[in-house]
């Protein structure tokens, strides 16, 4: 048995009906998936993942830290769930498909996950939610990194595949590769004996009073939040405050700030490339001009602040910023800036939770689209030595996690939101780099990944943004009664770029 860390259980201690702590993604393919086929793939990669079969088991009189056990009951088709929507390829059915079954909480009698396989049309989709306990640190696996293969430019699946190897079992009738696919069998689930003797160990091994008084604030503070529910709206709101005081709260008088409700909306969009690098062109031949008028005139002052390449993130947030100055009523007031979190890569990245996050501040009033952009660029000159920009390199992209596959830099992007430093923002933002190669499911080949970022408490907006194959694709979850309207911002940020582009050919 092997007991949970304190991150994993402040995981679970802040997992709130109001607040579900669900890591949560859409992935959508250009051909149907059919729900046994994807069964027997992750079955048979269950040697692969132990905790995705295993669930939490608390320690009697809670006298101890929990333990992860195998589920001895474990059976796939109550882990993957199917759903029929009319056209699995449209962004807007999937988007409300994937907010109605990201807004729930994961059930404790199993492992802390969930596989939705969405059908209808021509095409289909994949909606993951896992629980941010199982993608702790960078030694995690999900199961996106067993199914998904990179694919060539041929079509072909790189050699030495995991997945090819299954193909031919499954043309051979042979399931048995001395390892690989082996069939899986539990270990007997402990008995409140087993978890009692593991709880004197624990408290033998003498670890010191202090991180059990740790682990013992943070399972009461999860206790509470679970039962503060049964108490009333009241209480709902309650464990708002507290979770917001846990991960960070939005500042006094946040125009994006509010009790979060039950209900979530999302948009889903596919930023078109050739928008995003005619805006990134032109930004750079404007700071060529710019820069050379300054050497002219011996005035090194002047040189424009974002004449490094501009990132993709920057070019979203200052079309965000255009959304939230111009669209009535998306903003409770009218303010001048607002505070963007965004997660970043620390020196520390063999620890458990490597994530190094800073706020930058976004203007908002009598900006335009340059003026927010130079307001970034110089927020990305100011990161400290030895941490990886948030802006700029994508966090979590190839100079960082080369070798990890796409679907894992994803899913521990978004459990990095799970999990922000408690520091006062308005907006939390997570940007992750998949790679550039194409990616399949069996025969399917993903054309759409959106990571949906969790909104914690005393929030109401979150963005995702992520690049693969050259596409980039970009998620706007809300709160689904006091949040503004994830599709109008959705829309409202790809205007902005194409204003953008407008103007800046008409200054060239």
């Amino acid at each position: 048995m092997e007991r949970l860390t304190e991150l994993q259980l402040r995981h679970l201690a802040t997992d709130t009906p109001n607040n579900p702590a669900v890591i949560g993604s859409v992935d959508r393919f250009d051909r149907p998936l059919q729900v046994d086929r994807v069964r027997d793939l992750l079955e048979a990669q269950l040697s692969y993942l132990p905790r995705f079969r295993q669930r939490v088991l608390p320690i009697p009189g809670h006298l101890g830290t929990p333990v992860w056990a195998d589920d001895t009951d474990f059976d796939l088709r109550r882990q993957v769930l199917t759903r029929r929507v009319a056209d699995a390829a449209d962004e807007s059915q999937l988007g409300e498909l994937a907010a109605e079954v990201l807004a729930t909480r994961l059930p404790r009698d199993r492992p802390l996950w969930q596989l939705w396989v969405i059908t209808g049309g021509e095409a289909g989709a994949l909606i993951w939610k896992l629980h941010p306990a199982l993608v702790c640190g960078p030694d995690a696996l999900d199961p996106g990194q067993l199914l998904y293969e990179p694919v060539t430019d041929g079509g072909n699946v790189w050699p030495g595949g995991g997945q090819d190897w299954f193909d031919k079992g499954l043309d051979t009738g042979d399931t048995d590769w001395g390892g690989f696919g082996s069939p899986w069998q539990p270990e007997p689930m402990p008995g409140p004996r087993e978890l009692l003797l593991a709880a004197g160990t624990e408290a033998a091994a003498g670890d010191g009073w202090l991180p059990r008084l740790r682990r013992a604030a943070v399972e009461g503070f999860g206790t509470v939040l679970t039962l503060a529910p049964f108490a009333g709206v009241a209480a709902d709101a309650a464990t708002d405050v507290v979770g917001a005081w846990v991960t960070g709260p939005p500042p006094v008088g946040s125009p994006l700030a509010g009790a979060t409700s039950r209900k979530r909306a999302l948009a889903l969009r596919v930023l078109p490339a050739e928008t995003l690098t005619t805006v990134q062109t032109l930004l750079h031949d404007a700071c060529d001009r710019q820069d050379r008028d300054a050497c002219d005139r011996q005035d090194h002052g002047a040189h424009h602040p974002h004449a490094r390449e501009v990132g993709v993130i920057e070019l979203v947030l200052a079309g965000l910023a255009e959304a939230l100055a111009e669209l009535p009523g998306v903003l409770a007031e009218p303010v001048d800036t607002v505070a963007i979190l965004v997660p970043g890569v620390g020196a520390g990245s063999a620890s458990e939770n490597p994530v190094v996050s800073r706020v930058r501040t976004l203007p908002l009033a009598g900006a335009s689209f340059c003026t927010r952009i130079d307001a970034l660029a110089e927020s990305a000159a100011a990161e400290p030595a030895g941490e990886d920009s948030v802006f700029g390199d994508p966090v979590f992209g190839d100079s960082v996690f080369g070798g990890w596959p796409a679907a894992t830099r994803r899913d521990l992007a978004v459990a990095a939101a799970a999990e922000p430093p408690a520091l006062v923002h308005d907006l939390l933002t997570v940007e992750v780099d998949a790679g550039g190669s194409m990616i399949r499911l069996a025969d399917a080949v993903l054309v759409g990944s959106w990571p949906v970022v969790p909104i914690s408490a005393g929030h109401q907006l979150t963005l995702g943004i992520l690049q693969l194959a050259g596409q980039t694709y970009l998620s706007v979850y809300a709160d689904g009664e006091g949040g503004p309207d994830p599709e109008r911002i959705a829309t409202a940020i790809g205007s902005a770029m194409m204003a953008a582009v407008r103007d800046l050919e008409e200054q060239r």
